[in-house]
């Protein structure tokens, strides 16, 4: 980013959360459904929500721009490689014996083209990778990836601040919610329906994206709009009373409750709760998801996400245990997501520094005097998207 000042930004327990994320999914699908596995994956869309938009943010208010090329660049380089990896690789271990040995071309190439949760809707009794499934959520991301910049340029466009964006991504949150209870309610759709459409999980993702520009916790406190040591005392009642009602919407176990309002509740809830984990320095809660071994586990949560439910579905196949299953899934996952670390995401992240920084200087080499399409907000620090966080997409996630 030329012509900025280049500041370090963290988002303190991004990567804990990410670990509790991944962990109440593993847990799940391991057989162990303490807690359901949807409620991991609903923390993964409040979290890239908030994590993208902040990136967005900074860059939009450090250049008074937002580079479309750039942002898809660190996408597709970030998320892509370790993706077709597994799934290739997955796809040659059914060959071999994974499974019953077959794969439907179409329900791998929606996986491919990130469409399957579309696929899974509309389709029924098809074969793919055992463990696989999970790249619904997936596909969400991707589509959320590919149009919010888009939305976001737009917004800018409008003249609008960074509160009135955030206000017009809340109005997106209702009316989804209005869509989904009209499913429920009116077309009695089915769970599939309103589990895996991105038209009806997308507010998991906005309520994120308003969280990081309505009272940024990282942003708008560096900026001394929220002073600092108020913070943490106005967010601490937040956190405990999104995280009682998070258990309370798990009680319920009404489907009408579950499909419709209940991803709402728990998105609230969990943006309460993410407020909080980043700014109460001084809680137990802070002090679990810094700690080594858990940022540690949270930084290899998009590799261990992609691969635990292919270990644990061939593990099943050949142990009755559950517990053992959880054992022995829990240390291959890990492992394998530290070799997808090791062997792709870093030569890849080193790869799209050096495309970054080329196309950086390309820019600054034919620039003539700067100009801006449109009026940057006015902002007393300026600061980069290079070190914010971005070691993790969510998935997700």
């Amino acid at each position: 980013m030329s012509g900025t000042s280049r500041r370090l930004v963290n988002i303190p327990s991004l990567d804990g959360l990410r670990a509790i994320s991944i962990g109440i999914v593993f847990v799940s699908h391991a057989g162990f459904e303490v807690i359901p596995g949807g409620l991991g994956v609903s923390i993964f869309f409040v979290i890239s929500g908030f994590l993208i938009t902040t990136l967005l943010r900074v860059e939009g208010e450090g250049t008074g721009r937002i580079s479309m090329r750039d942002f898809y660049v660190r996408r597709a380089f970030r998320i892509l490689p370790v993706f077709y990896c597994v799934l290739v690789l997955g796809l040659l271990a059914t060959r071999v014996g994974l499974g019953d040995g077959r794969v439907d071309l179409d329900a791998t190439g929606s996986q491919l083209l990130h469409w399957y949760n579309f696929f899974a809707i509309t389709h029924s009794g098809y074969r793919i990778v055992p463990g696989t499934g999970i790249y619904w959520s997936l596909a969400i991301e991707e589509h959320f990836y590919l149009l919010f910049p888009i939305f976001m340029v737009f917004l800018r466009r409008r003249r609008l601040d960074h509160l009135g964006q955030g206000a017009v991504l809340l109005a997106g949150c209702v009316l989804v919610l209005a869509w989904r209870l009209f499913l429920v309610y009116g077309q009695h759709a089915s769970q599939v329906r309103t589990y895996y459409g991105t038209d009806t999980r997308l507010d998991g993702l906005l309520f994120g994206c308003a969280a990081a520009l309505i009272a940024s916790p990282i942003l708008d406190r560096r900026q001394d709009r929220v002073p600092s040591r108020t913070v943490p005392l106005a967010t601490w009642p937040a956190g405990l009373i999104g995280a009682l009602v998070i258990g309370a919407t798990l009680l319920v176990r009404n489907d009408g409750f579950r499909e419709g309002i209940r991803y709402t509740i728990q998105s609230v809830a969990i943006v309460a709760c993410l407020r909080h984990a980043i700014v109460s320095e001084g809680s137990p809660l802070y002090r679990i998801l810094n700690t080594k071994v858990v940022a540690w586990f949270g930084r290899m949560s998009y590799g261990f996400y992609l691969v635990h439910q292919v270990i644990i579905s061939w593990l099943q196949q050949h142990l009755s245990s559950k517990v053992v299953v959880l054992v022995v899934s829990l240390a291959l996952s890990t492992a394998l997501a530290w070799a997808l670390h090791v062997v792709v995401e870093r030569p890849v992240g080193r790869l799209r520094s050096r495309v970054l920084r080329a196309k950086a200087r390309s820019t600054e080499a034919a620039a003539a005097p700067t100009t801006h399409p449109w009026p940057a907000p006015h902002v007393s620090t300026r600061v980069t998207t290079a070190t914010l966080g971005e070691r993790q997409p969510l998935a997700e996630g």
